[in-house]
């Protein structure tokens, strides 16, 4: 059940970025379109253009669900199986909480 909270959770993540990826890049696209249609158009119609975005969001969304349940996997993999984090320098040491008499 962890294992399956963690991954959804990582899915999430992928969405949320791919969101965010996709709203920078629409603004920069559409305010290049806005300023000289003619120039940065490539010969397409508004409508086509509309096309494109339809097609660009759905291949943004299925990456972003892809990189997340992949990054989830492998994070899981690297962190709850393998313990990595056990070798890692900067990672502190399991101390023990009793108190020094």
């Amino acid at each position: 059940m962890k294992r399956a909270i963690y991954i959804v959770l990582f899915v999430v993540f992928g969405t949320l970025l791919q969101f965010l990826a996709h709203a920078l890049l629409e603004m920069g696209m559409i305010s290049l379109l806005l300023a000289d249609f003619e120039r940065y158009g490539l010969g397409l119609s508004w409508s086509q253009w509309y096309a494109v975005h339809r097609m660009l969001s759905l291949a943004l969304l299925v990456a972003g669900v892809t990189l997340g349940y992949r990054g989830g996997v492998y994070w899981w993999q690297a962190i709850y199986v393998e313990q990595r984090y056990k070798q890692w320098k900067w990672w502190p040491k399991k101390t023990s909480l009793r108190p020094r008499v």
